[in-house]
């Protein structure tokens, strides 16, 4: 799992999964409403998601099979 957030968003990706968690911080500050699947913040899921991968690449930050001993 890992974790992207702005002064006005939080986004939370789950690795191997196409399911994720997004909140808009300003309004809605306790987390309580996950808009992941809500078309209106399409654009904003999209946009804290291409940050996330940028920071993955940039920071050679490898993941794979971290979790195994897990499963």
């Amino acid at each position: 799992m890992t974790m992207v957030r702005s002064a006005e968003w939080k986004l939370v990706h789950f690795l191997g999964e196409s399911f994720g968690q997004l909140f808009d911080l300003a309004n809605d500050p306790l987390e309580l409403r996950n808009l992941w699947d809500d078309p209106a913040a399409e654009a904003t899921r999209r946009g804290l998601l291409d940050t996330l991968r940028e920071w993955r690449i940039r920071s050679q930050y490898y993941t794979r099979d971290w979790a195994q001993a897990w499963r």
